[in-house]
């Protein structure tokens, strides 16, 4: 099954999640723009996009924008346990007052993604982990991946573009930009009981 998504600016208030062996498409993502305002202690109840196995998601923009009410933890796009996931075509954006903020959060997770580009802004008064892209026990990759993380001014405050722990992963011309922290980590790497390994 295709879901294409016209052109058009959508608030979303509640996550969306994707079904098996769908794919979703927009009108490119200076035409389809989704924004949503979820945090929640739960990643998956803070996420914009809960993704699927065997599916597809390409050509639009994807906003998670937290106000004063969502202070825990938010997610542009989630994703457990899955296997063939194709990211395409997408601009995805994270800011506002969440704590902990994350692009995309990946666990256990097979997927391959082109053309993403992403930025994650954290409130300079009460962030403390912003993240562009998280994996844990994932194999994945990602070509042409632009990533902007900034602010997040703390004592404990870290902003990582990339995120691998326990996970492979394939960079092919990435463009990482990470600042405005304490600590500031262009690509994060542990394995605590799996295979580690960044190509690039």
């Amino acid at each position: 099954y295709t879901i294409f998504i016209k052109s058009g600016n959508y608030i979303e208030n509640f996550p969306i999640v994707c079904k098996e062996f769908v794919t979703i498409i927009g009108d490119g993502p200076k035409n389809t723009i989704l924004t949503y305002d979820n945090a929640d202690s739960t990643i998956a109840k803070g996420s914009g996009i809960t993704l699927s196995s065997n599916m597809e998601l390409r050509g639009m923009t994807i906003k998670n924008i937290t106000t004063s009410t969502n202070t825990t933890t938010s997610v542009v796009l989630y994703g457990a346990t899955l296997v063939n996931v194709l990211l395409k075509n997408l601009e995805i954006h994270s800011s506002g007052v969440a704590t902990t903020q994350y692009g995309v959060y990946m666990n256990n997770v097979d997927y391959r993604s082109s053309d993403i580009k992403m930025t994650v802004e954290g409130a300079s008064s009460s962030s403390v982990l912003n993240v562009g892209w998280y994996h844990t026990a994932c194999k994945t990759t990602n070509e042409s991946t632009e990533i902007v993380v900034t602010k997040g001014v703390g004592a404990t405050a870290t902003n990582i573009g990339i995120d691998g722990d326990d996970s492979e992963i394939e960079l092919f011309t990435p463009n990482i930009h990470v600042s405005g922290s304490t600590t500031n980590n262009g690509i994060d790497s542990s394995a605590s009981s799996g295979n580690k390994s960044f190509q690039i």
